[in-house]
């Protein structure tokens, strides 16, 4: 069975969250989850234009 790579990318705020999130949707990506305005851990998980999952982190 072939795996599938997952990646998961980080920013230092929800300000540059967003900035990448304005970038991924421009870049074709697609929104699977929003959980930007989580208080312990905003992230939003998107997939690419082949349909593998990536996540961006504010760390």
């Amino acid at each position: 069975m072939p795996q599938q790579l997952h990646l998961d990318l980080t920013v230092d705020s929800v300000e540059s969250l967003q900035v990448q999130h304005e970038r991924v949707l421009r870049l074709g990506g697609r929104l699977l989850l929003d959980r930007s305005d989580d208080p312990e851990e905003p992230l939003r998980v998107y997939a690419d234009l082949a349909g593998h999952p990536f996540c961006i982190f504010v760390t």
